[in-house]
């Protein structure tokens, strides 16, 4: 369903908000790492899904979830243990049920501390995922003193036999300590070394017991891994929603639309460079959107914003806007500069081509959301707006929500829904110039792609259908001082 590739998912900023998912547990860190989409049929899933993070993020500023946190990150993973079990030859040994019951009494507290949550929150806090259920009788198997230590040990009173054996061990040892007789210390040494024997045997004999005993609860053992490993992603994804702006999309039939949507990971990465990220507002709708906008004005970056977003709502998260209403898609497609396939020996346009026929195979499988940055910008310019324009018109009567960016001519048209970057088009570039700061605007030491952000505008805006790309170049040229014996032929 998601046909991006791993660079292009990097690119777009879905590994980044992956990344942010601090599970706690090796269960939920598991999970994390298999987060599929959730198709058009899964739409109840997906609501409750939404309906659960929502729950999380409206208490999270009010609960005091990091005990949660700090008792999930108590767990490890004990599968490989319950799977041993299954053999018949296998005893667990002393380390192994030390995870089981260290396990047990991690789930016991847990229990405890959402008990009291949903107690003191009511409703507000009432999920409706499969919780961690307990598990007393199994715990009284590896803790039966009910002492609840972390630390296991096979008791004296285990059997009868045990009791005996350690009971000799124990008069052996003293004996041993208050002999001054060589001869006799010899002989209670090597009778003590019978008795160490016979309680190992006692103890082994014990633990293939416990072996059988605890298998009987492996059903339980990994339901509960299950349900660990969804609350801890669940609570990943509330805490991710409760620090960012977020929202909660409302579902659509095949409408798209974001009131000021942004990317986290472009976001991040501007303000580590001291800039400002733009969000930006739009609305799709079945058929073809077409994006032009200056060189540098911040397409791509809307395509990816976009493509993330739709991403990550499908993936059961709150998207990063004011507001959103999206549809679920079968596939969601980027094709994007980052496409180059070096192994297949492609060039970018044939990667575009072979990516494109892809697109065309899925829009007969099912409802799509396409997103097309640049296409064909490795052609000559006659023949790359002749293929973008026969794109676009064969993308508008599909099954599919797509959008091109381009800075093609006559692209654009009535039959579509066209947006344009604002750009540098309300800059009054000659006053601008007349300035004295900007008679020597760009200087030696000064970044020519921070002066042009400055001045940018990337906010987008509806456009006629026969609004060509904006001509911002010549702007960008006389922004950055570009000789006049250039300018004045122009």
């Amino acid at each position: 369903m998601t046909c991006l590739s791993d660079s292009q998912m990097e690119n777009i900023g879905l590994r980044y908000i992956l990344d942010k998912l601090n599970t706690c547990t090796p269960y939920g860190t598991e999970l994390a790492g298999k987060l599929k989409p959730f198709r058009p049929n899964e739409k109840v899933l997906l609501i409750e899904e939404l309906d659960n993070i929502g729950k999380i993020r409206d208490t999270y500023n009010v609960a005091d979830y990091s005990k949660i946190f700090r008792i999930l990150s108590q767990f490890k993973d004990i599968r490989p243990s319950i799977q041993k079990c299954s053999s018949p030859e296998y005893v667990l040994n002393e380390v192994e049920l030390f995870e089981l019951k260290n396990f047990l009494l991690s789930l016991e507290e847990l229990i405890e501390v959402l008990e009291i949550l949903q107690k003191e929150l009511h409703h507000e806090f009432c999920l409706t995922c499969n919780l961690p259920g307990g598990m007393p009788q199994a715990l009284a198997l590896l803790d039966p003193e009910g002492t609840r230590l972390r630390s296991f040990y096979i008791p004296d009173t285990a059997t009868a036999k045990l009791t005996e054996i350690r009971t000799e061990k124990r008069r052996l040892e003293a004996a041993i300590i208050t002999s001054d007789n060589e001869e006799n210390k010899r002989l209670l040494l090597d009778k003590r070394l019978l008795t160490v024997c016979a309680e190992e045997d006692e103890e082994l004999a014990i633990r293939r017991k416990l072996t059988a005993e605890i298998f009987s609860y492996a059903n339980d053992f990994l339901a509960n891994t299950s349900a660990i490993a969804k609350l801890d992603l669940l609570l990943q994804k509330g805490r991710l929603a409760a620090e960012y702006k977020t929202t909660r999309p409302a579902i659509s039939e095949s409408e798209v639309s974001f009131d000021n949507v942004y990317n986290p990971y472009i976001e991040h990465l501007l303000k580590n460079n001291g800039k400002e990220y733009c969000p930006l507002s739009i609305i799709l709708r079945k058929g073809t959107a077409i994006l032009t906008g200056a060189n540098m004005g911040g397409k791509s970056v809307s395509l990816k914003t976009l493509t993330l977003n739709i991403l990550l709502f499908q993936m059961g998260f709150f998207v990063f806007a004011e507001k959103a209403v999206l549809p679920l898609f079968d596939f969601v497609h980027l094709i994007s500069e980052d496409l180059q396939s070096l192994d297949m020996g492609l060039s970018t346009f044939a990667a575009e081509v072979v990516k494109l026929n892809q697109i065309i195979n899925d829009l007969e499988q099912g409802f799509s959301f396409v997103a097309l940055d640049e296409f064909a910008r490795g052609t000559n310019p006659q023949e790359g707006a002749a293929l973008v324009r026969a794109v676009a018109n064969y993308l508008n009567n599909e099954n599919a929500v797509s959008i091109l960016s381009t800075h093609y001519d006559n692209v654009a048209s009535h039959e579509f829904n066209n947006y344009q970057v604002i750009g540098l088009k309300n800059l009054n570039i000659d006053s601008l110039m007349q300035t004295q700061f900007s008679q020597n605007m760009i200087r030696k030491d000064e970044n020519p792609a921070a002066l042009i952000a400055q001045y940018m505008d990337y906010r987008l805006e509806k456009s006629f259908g026969d609004a060509g790309p904006p001509k911002d170049a010549i702007n960008i040229c006389k922004l950055l001082n570009l000789s006049d014996k250039i300018i004045e032929l122009l």
